[in-house]
C-alpha cells in the first residue's frame, strides 16, 4: 500500500481541489451526493497516515479529532436518509480548515523508533534530520532499493563527520587541506577526506575507517561516469556496507563525546578496533 503523508492531504484540501458545492453558508460544509465522495476520500487518507506522524497535541489534535468525527457522522447520516447534511464551523473555522491547520503542523518524515539515537548531537534539527536519513536508508535496504540505501547511508556518514570534526579535541581549521595540499573549508571536502580527518583527530577508529572507505567508494557510484569506469553498481552489499559504516561512526562518535578531556577516543578504544589491513 502506498505511504500517505500529511503533505498529500494538504494538497488534497487545497481550494482548487475541493468540490465547488462543498462550502455552505457561514463557513459550514455540505455533505451531498456531489461532495460525499470527496469527504469520504479525505477521511480514508487521514486514516492511512502512520500514527507517528501525528506530532501535534493540545487544541490542534482536539480540532483534528473533532472534525474527523463530525464529518464521519455526517457521511453516515447522509447514507441513511440521503438528505443534505450541513456541518457547522467550530470556533469560527470550518471543519476542513481545522483539519488543514492541524495537518500543516505534521511532518512528512520521522525516524522510526528503532533508529539509532544520536545523543552526542546537541543541535535538535541536525539530530532529527540525520536520524530521518538513517531511518530512510534502512527502509530502502528492506525494500530492496540498493542505490537509495547506499546514497542515504553515505550522506549520513558525511553529515556525522562534518558535524563532529570541529568538536574534536585537536581540531584546527588551518589544517584542513584537500588532496593537493591546498587549504579548504570543511564543507569543501568529500567523504574520503572526512574519514581521514576523523582518524587523524582520533574520533573514529582505523577499523571504522576501513568500512567507511568502502562506503565512500560505493557512494561515488552515484556519478554515472564513475559507475561506468568501475563497472560496478549499487547492490545489497553496497547498501549494507554503507549502513554499517554509518553505525560504526555513530558508535565511535558517542564514545569520543564522552571523553573527559574533550572529543577524542582513548588509546584502548582505538586499539580495540584497529585496522585489520594495515599497521597504524
Amino acid at each position: 500500500m502506498p505511504r500517505v503523508v500529511p503533505s498529500q492531504i494538504i494538497e488534497y484540501l487545497h481550494p482548487r481541489n475541493r468540490p465547488m458545492n462543498l462550502s455552505g453558508a457561514g463557513k459550514s460544509i455540505l455533505i451531498s451526493r456531489l461532495s460525499v465522495g470527496y469527504l469520504s476520500g479525505l477521511l480514508r487518507l487521514i486514516g492511512e497516515i502512520p500514527n507517528e506522524y501525528f506530532t501535534i497535541s493540545g487544541q490542534d489534535y482536539t480540532n483534528l479529532i473533532l472534525s474527523i468525527e463530525c464529518i464521519d457522522s455526517g457521511i453516515k447520516r447522509w447514507y441513511t436518509d440521503g438528505s443534505v447534511q450541513n456541518l457547522f464551523p467550530h470556533n469560527e473555522q470550518s471543519l476542513i480548515e481545522l483539519i488543514y491547520g492541524a495537518l500543516k503542523k505534521c511532518p512528512d518524515m520521522l525516524p522510526v523508533p528503532s533508529t539509532t539515537e544520536l545523543p552526542f548531537i546537541d543541535d535538535e534539527n541536525m539530530r532529527t534530520n540525520i536520524r530521518i536519513d538513517l531511518s530512510s536508508a534502512t527502509r530502502s535496504l528492506h525494500n530492496g532499493e540498493w542505490k537509495a540505501a547506499t546514497v542515504l547511508a553515505g550522506s549520513v556518514c558525511e553529515a556525522l563527520l562534518f558535524w563532529a570534526i570541529p568538536k574534536a579535541k585537536d581540531y584546527n581549521p588551518a589544517n584542513i587541506k584537500n588532496s593537493q595540499g591546498k587549504n579548504r573549508r570543511l564543507d569543501q571536502l568529500d567523504l574520503g577526506a572526512f574519514i581521514n580527518y576523523g582518524v587523524d583527530l582520533k574520533i573514529i577508529t582505523t577499523g571504522t575507517r576501513d568500512i567507511a572507505q568502502r562506503a565512500r567508494n560505493y557512494r561515488n557510484l552515484i556519478h554515472p561516469g564513475r559507475a561506468q569506469r568501475a563497472e560496478q553498481e549499487c547492490d545489497r552489499s553496497s547498501a549494507m556496507t554503507a549502513l554499517a559504516a554509518a553505525e560504526c561512526i555513530i558508535k565511535n562518535l558517542k564514545m569520543a563525546s564522552e571523553a573527559p578531556g574533550g572529543w577524542e577516543l582513548s588509546k584502548k578504544q582505538l586499539d580495540d578496533d584497529k585496522s585489520q589491513y594495515v599497521s597504524d
